[in-house]
């Protein structure tokens, strides 16, 4: 089933897949920053595909790459039972959009704060 989300998009945003691959059935695309928010509305809209559900976003460091930072969206479609790993690369001193638009919850993951 993931295998026909990574053709989707792929199909509807090839100019903003960067790479997508699959290791042990469980489907990554990378994507540009900058058409992050567009495919995530898209991911959530669309009737066939219905991620309505972000269940994780996290930030990794690759100190010593170019660009240095993984903006990483984990998305699980409730009603489809289907997973999709969204990544998208960000440069030191640079930014990436909020999907706080797309899924409320992701305010407390992009606002997180260690006390």
């Amino acid at each position: 089933m993931s295998e026909m989300v990574v053709e989707k998009l792929k199909k509807r945003f090839s100019a903003s897949v960067l790479d997508s691959y699959s290791f042990r059935d469980e489907n990554t695309v990378i994507i540009k920053k900058e058409d992050l928010v567009a495919v995530c509305r898209y991911l959530k809209s669309d009737p066939d595909l219905s991620f309505d559900f972000l269940s994780d976003l996290c930030g990794v460091d690759y100190m010593g790459r170019e660009p240095r930072f993984e903006v990483v969206y984990h998305l699980f479609s409730i009603s489809k039972r289907h997973r999709i790993r969204l990544k998208a690369m960000v440069g030191e001193g640079e930014k990436i959009s909020s999907v706080v638009g797309v899924w409320s919850t992701a305010d407390w993951h992009e606002n997180c704060r260690l006390a």
